[in-house]
């Protein structure tokens, strides 16, 4: 029964990581040769060169703040900065609000510094001059409109 079932699985693409003897084999483990694997690497490199960036380019609220993200930028642990002798609420806070800056949305800022700035023009704008944009768009829209 146990070598039907083996046979049926075989076929159907299944491979066993389990060995004759009872032993795991390490074929399904990812190795850093794989394209997986290169990915990992690509990743990985990537955010240290942005960790060391935002290293030196951020303003830091403190020296402690500072000396929490270069020891996470040495890719120390949160339990090896804790030795350092700092609390892990304070390290969890400093990595929480770095990381969230690399993935705030900016566009939001711009946008609405963008409506400020049309706002101001058209709150200090003459009356004649809104007047005239106004007739435009109306002319704009009834030639656009079909019928």
């Amino acid at each position: 029964m146990t070598r039907e079932w083996a046979a049926r699985l075989k076929a159907s693409g299944f491979d066993d990581l389990e060995c004759p003897d009872g032993s795991l084999s390490n074929r399904g483990k990812p190795h850093p040769s794989d394209a997986a694997g290169d990915l990992r690497t690509q990743d990985l490199a990537a955010y240290n060169d942005w960790a060391r960036g935002v290293l030196w380019s951020r303003k830091w609220k403190s020296d402690t703040d500072r000396m929490i993200w270069e020891a996470h930028c040495e890719g120390m642990s949160v339990r090896d900065i804790i030795d350092l002798g700092y609390s892990q609420r304070r390290i969890m806070r400093v990595l929480h609000e770095v990381t969230e800056e690399r993935t705030a949305p900016k566009k939001e800022i711009q946008w609405q510094s963008q409506d400020r700035r049309q706002r101001r023009a058209i709150s200090r704008a003459s009356e004649a001059l809104l007047l005239k944009l106004a007739k435009g768009l109306l002319t704009r829209m009834k030639s656009s409109t079909p019928g």
